[in-house]
């Protein structure tokens, strides 16, 4: 997933994520992963339930948070993330 991300094969990285998240449903990276491949897509919506994923998972993550405040403000819903 990550290989096809960085290479900029955006559909490729979101294919072998998807099949990622369904081989690993508990790894927090795979949706972190996915979430940022949404949020460079122009898909924040996408991106926010991805990030909710990851942080059930592993809620101390500091870049899941920020990512996901991120794709809250580009819907315009800054007020639902934390201070």
């Amino acid at each position: 997933g990550c290989a096809g991300l960085e290479g900029g094969r955006l559909e490729d990285g979101r294919e072998l994520l998807g099949r990622a998240r369904t081989l690993a449903p508990d790894e927090p990276l795979v949706h972190f992963r996915l979430a940022l491949l949404f949020v460079d897509t122009g898909r924040p919506a996408e991106a926010v339930t991805a990030l909710d994923s990851s942080l059930r998972r592993q809620p101390d993550n500091a870049r899941a948070h920020n990512k996901r405040g991120s794709a809250l403000q580009m819907l315009g819903r800054l007020d639902e993330a934390p201070v």
